[in-house]
């Protein structure tokens, strides 16, 4: 396969995609892509700075040497580059470079059986690089083995156990302003899982019941258990629930973390010259408690209806505290606690197999609050204003004629109050035709409703996503 398109927004991209057979037991198949983006503009007009341009490219290799064995290799290579907008503390653009490798190797034995094992291990490097505010070089070795047996017709346990080895490379003062104390740390995590799953009445009740343990650097010990019970009620009516416990464990940004004001001035308006640590060795896990309810309707009219809903508690969320005249970033704590509820509903209609439509509503409420004791009283408006609390959307598929294909997008997305970004409403629409079985043609618009509307920023710098067209010539044989 081969393509090719250019745009107003996406101003040129291309992709191959080749695979072959390899002996009777494999295939194999390589790819590579390119794109380059246009910049975004602020609402006054002017540019956002920020355009990008990305490679990639990569390969896929499977064999089944003998029966019930599989080997899987992969791989990918990138390259990007993008242009940073400018700041207060930094008014020329900058350009953000990544880099990045990774391969993974996977054997699996009894394929489609009830009993087996996976063997996986994967090594991922990659750098990053935005001039005068951050570097880093990460190299991420990690190995997985799991079992799975079935003890009787009606029940299958899995278990594994698994590895994770990280080391980085950070710049620090004068050339970054945001560094890491140690400049260079290995991580490491052991991690175990446990999971059995029963069925009952004749398969129409499927009780999963497992837990994942993890140790390491920062916490010690954790454990995210989970149980989810699913119910065939009836024919066309499919229902669920789940309870489970998760952990968002430190990371380097929570413990290590500190700011270098330059001198002789440090950034006017935010900070002096000096080296600030805005990190906590002594961060704790954030937790969530999750309720999960859903249920899922169909029928022969080719109707379907899914809902999902969930309550969320969560736990020592992280918070900035004691920011003061001599600091004026303070230290990350566990100062907040967030409830957040919410759900989506999707409904389908295939028509026929020339038409399908979907329609969808998603609903998000966050109430933060700060514990007692607390001093942060920002990052409560942040978390409850970054995300909308409505968002709905129609999904139309068509085939109006021999050869051509439609395909619409109709969405609305709700205000952000913590950033002042509005509500807005947009339409995509793609049209294709097939010009002969191996070549097609398409013209994409984005953004259709509006000539820019206001996705990020702040509330002195709103960036617009503006409306673009792209046409793009597709090749298989």
């Amino acid at each position: 396969v081969v393509s090719a398109g250019a745009g107003t927004e996406e101003r040129a991209a291309a992709a191959m995609r080749s695979g072959a057979q390899v002996g009777q037991a494999g295939a194999v198949r390589f790819y590579a892509k390119g794109a380059d983006r246009d910049a975004s503009e602020f609402t006054d007009g002017s540019s956002g700075g920020d355009s990008s341009r990305m490679t990639q490219g990569g390969f896929r290799g499977d064999w089944a040497p003998s029966s019930g064995n599989n080997l899987t290799l992969s791989g990918d290579l990138y390259s990007a580059r993008f242009n940073t907008p400018p700041t207060s503390s930094q008014p020329q653009n900058q350009t953000t470079t990544a880099s990045g490798a990774n391969v993974l190797a996977r054997w699996a034995t009894g394929d489609g059986q009830p009993t087996g094992w996976t063997l996986q291990a994967y090594y991922d490097h990659y750098r990053r690089y935005i001039p005068t505010l951050y570097s880093e070089q990460r190299d991420t070795f990690d190995l997985d083995v799991q079992r799975r047996t079935q003890i009787s017709p009606d029940n299958t346990l899995m278990f594994g156990v698994g590895y994770r080895n990280s080391r980085d490379q950070t710049g620090g003062p004068p050339a970054n302003a945001v560094v890491f104390l140690p400049a260079e740390r290995i991580l490491d995590v052991a991690s175990a899982f446990i999971q059995d799953q029963h069925s009952f009445l004749d398969g129409r009740v499927v009780v999963t019941v497992g837990s994942k343990f993890e140790y390491n650097d920062f916490t010690g010990f954790e454990a995210q258990p989970g149980v989810r019970v699913g119910w065939q009620a009836a024919e066309g009516l499919f229902t669920w629930a789940a309870i489970s416990r998760a952990a968002r464990t430190p990371n380097r940004l929570d413990s290590d973390v500190a700011i270098y004001c330059p001198p002789p001035d440090g950034f006017p308006g935010v900070c002096g010259p000096g080296l600030f640590g805005l990190g906590n060795p002594n961060f704790e896990s954030e937790t969530l408690l999750a309720y999960e309810w859903g249920l899922r309707l169909w029928s022969e009219s080719q109707l379907t209806l899914d809902l999902a809903t969930f309550y969320n508690q969560y736990n020592r969320v992280r918070s900035q505290e004691g920011a003061s005249a001599s600091n004026p970033f303070g230290s990350l704590e566990n100062g907040y606690e967030v409830d957040g509820y919410g759900g989506e509903l999707v409904l389908g209609w295939n028509a026929s197999s020339d038409l399908g439509v979907q329609a969808s509503y998603s609903l998000l409420k966050l109430d933060a609050d700060a514990k007692s004791g607390s001093t942060d009283t920002t990052t409560g408006n942040t978390i409850e204003g970054s995300s909308p609390r409505h968002q709905a959307g129609l999904r139309v598929s068509a085939r109006p004629a021999d050869r051509w294909s439609v395909d619409a997008f109709l969405r609305y997305v709700g205000k952000l109050p913590a950033y002042e970004v509005p509500a807005y409403t947009e339409l995509d629409l793609r049209t294709a035709y097939q010009l002969n079985s191996a070549v097609e043609v398409s013209l994409t618009g984005r953004n259709l409703l509006s000539s820019q509307h206001v996705e990020f920023g702040s509330s002195n710098a709103l960036q617009g996503i503006e409306r673009g067209v792209f046409l793009e010539l597709r090749w298989a044989w």
